[in-house]
């Protein structure tokens, strides 16, 4: 399933970084371009949430690990100054253990997956990912 073209903002480390999540975070801004998405990406937490803030897109990937204000708090602070449904947050993650999806899922992610991402699911959730502010 191609989901529909979107408004993406992800936040993943990359500076002082091993070159493996370099490539992967390269990777991942590359397969949503080519899925259509236009796509913003920050290098830590202060950063993505400005960012989304200020560019209020549909969908923000949230790397948990992130330099300056992790991904929780990312999300945490999205949530409220945008609202249950003021976008939609997916949490990529290494952290797989049921309570690491409990704490991603209470900061305020609506998915919690985990990398790498297979990018069926990640084609799969973003299809699915609701159109913020469109009529149920």
């Amino acid at each position: 399933m191609r989901p529909s073209a979107r408004y993406l903002s992800t936040v993943s480390p990359s500076r002082k970084k091993p070159r493996s999540t370099t490539r992967a975070t390269a990777r991942l801004h590359e397969v949503l371009e080519v899925w259509g998405h236009q796509v913003e990406v920050a290098e830590d937490g202060p950063r993505g949430f400005e960012m989304a803030l200020a560019g209020r897109p549909d969908i923000v990937v949230v790397d948990i690990a992130l330099p300056g204000l992790d991904g929780y708090h990312v999300a945490q602070g999205l949530r409220t100054a945008l609202g249950a449904d003021g976008v939609f947050l997916v949490a990529l993650t290494g952290r797989g253990h049921p309570d690491d999806r409990r704490r991603a899922l209470e900061a305020g992610f609506d998915l919690h997956l985990l990398k790498p991402v297979d990018p069926r699911v990640l084609s799969e959730a973003l299809a699915n990912a609701p159109v913020r502010g469109a009529p149920v």
